[in-house]
């Protein structure tokens, strides 16, 4: 019994020390790929975010182009309305936009 129990008990111990060194194997290869997540999850937020405000600039932009067109419609329906008759052009003033028409003979 002793010496059959004795090479049991150092198989175990073998076993067990190659079972500890695939865990831990595993656990520092767990640590890289949530090492490589947290990076990779970082340059998505810090790119996303950057995203973002690229397209709040943009967005500040169009306003200040639609109020800038808003205001050219504006000064060329007055001068418009000082150059035609009133009957050959009609400025639309709900949506700030003018039609117009000229009659060609």
């Amino acid at each position: 019994m002793d010496g059959g129990g004795g090479v049991d008990a150092v198989d175990l111990r073998r076993s067990m020390a190659a079972q500890r060194l695939a865990f831990e194997r595993q656990i520092a290869d767990g640590r890289e790929r949530t090492k490589a997540s947290t990076s990779a999850f970082s340059a998505s937020l810090l790119s996303a975010r950057s995203l973002a405000n690229h397209t709040i600039s943009h967005r500040e932009k169009l306003k200040e182009l639609k109020d800038r067109l808003r205001k050219l419609e504006a000064d060329l329906a007055e001068a418009l309305s000082r150059i035609l008759p009133s009957s050959s052009f009609c400025l639309d003033t709900s949506h700030n936009r003018f039609i117009t028409t000229f009659f060609v003979n």
